[in-house]
Order: C-alpha cells, then structure tokens, then sequence
C-alpha cells in the first residue's frame, strides 16, 4: 500500500504525464488525483516546488534502477546492447516527464537545487560504472583493443554519441528504428574505443 507521500508524488507524475503544463498543475488538482485534500499535501510538502523536487528526485531513481536492473548477458555485445537499449526505451519514455518538471523557466531553479544534483550525479556514476563494467568484458573479449585507462576523450566521445543519437531518435530527427539505433551505436562504439 503507498503512502499519501507516495500517491501525491505518482499524481503529479501522472499529470505531467499526460502532458499538463507545470506551471498549469494546481495542488489542488494534485489532491484531487490522489483523492486527498488539498491541505494534505501541504502535511507533506511546504511547496510546489518541493514537491516538484521530490518527484524529479524518485523519477532519477525510478528511471535509473529500470536502467541498472541486472543484465542476462554472455558476450559484450549483449550486454552493451542491452544497456543502450534500455537507455534508449526509458530516455523516451521519461523525457518528456523530465523536461516538463523542468519546463518553462524551472530548469534554471531547480537544476541549483543540492538535492537535485546529488541525485543527477550519483545516477550518472552508477551508470558509469556499469558501462565501465560492460566495456571491460569487451577488452576481456578482445574486441576492445584499447586499455580502459587510455584516452579520456573516447569516453567522451561514446557519451557523445550515445546521448546524440538518444536525443535525435526522441526528437524523430532520425529515421532509425530501436534495433537500427543500438546496432548502430555498438558499431560505432566499436570503432571509437579500437581507433
């Protein structure tokens, strides 16, 4: 069973969601979803922007854990596939979400917020070290080549292109279907660490 906490944080999630402007998102119209009074979520949060936090803050995790779930995977190339597939789904699946929270003048404040950056980078390490973690079966494989240690820059530029094409196939900037997209950027990947 959730906690009024919890339904108040999934009933904004939900809203914006559905596409409703942040700024649009009355706490009133929270408590109605969560069916709670408006006075409740008050107990809960002094503001909208607290709540606003709370919710970007359990999205990072939510999103992260769906990321970071244990990968099934005998070969590099699964488990590489398997990670920037599922980078790949819940990027688009959240983007959305996340832009929302962060949309029209909110990104600035909210991005300033400690909470907000503890969260941001400690789900970014983690998703580092799983990558680290895959790249080296890689270089045990021997389809890696190149030591891990070696070249700071094509760390750089694997996340370039991974967040590039990420963010071309959610803005449909490419006509790449999933299974082209993570083939593709295995291919790439490849050829970059090997270079």
């Amino acid at each position: 069973m959730k906690s009024t906490k919890d339904k108040i944080i999934d009933a904004l999630a939900t809203l914006i969601k559905n596409d409703e402007d942040i700024k649009n998102i009355s706490i009133s119209k929270i408590a109605e979803l969560a069916n709670i009074g408006k006075s409740t979520v008050y107990e809960h949060f002094a503001s909208k922007k607290e709540l606003m936090v709370e919710t970007y803050q359990f999205l990072v995790h939510y999103y992260c854990e769906k990321i970071m779930a244990p990968i099934e995977a005998s070969s590099f190339e699964q488990a590489y596939k398997t990670i920037t597939r599922r980078i790949f789904r819940y990027a688009l699946e959240a983007s959305e979400l996340m832009m929302s929270i962060l949309s029209n003048g909110q990104s600035f404040k909210l991005m300033h917020d400690d909470a907000i950056k503890q969260v941001m980078n400690e789900a970014q390490d983690q998703i580092q070290t799983t990558y680290i973690d895959i790249l080296k079966m890689g270089v045990a494989e021997g389809v890696i080549h190149a030591s891990l240690k070696e070249e700071k820059e094509k760390g750089h530029v694997i996340k370039a292109l991974t967040m590039g094409l990420m963010m071309l196939r959610i803005n449909k900037h490419i006509d790449l279907d999933e299974d082209d997209a993570v083939n593709y950027l295995y291919k790439y990947t490849v050829l970059a660490l090997n270079a």
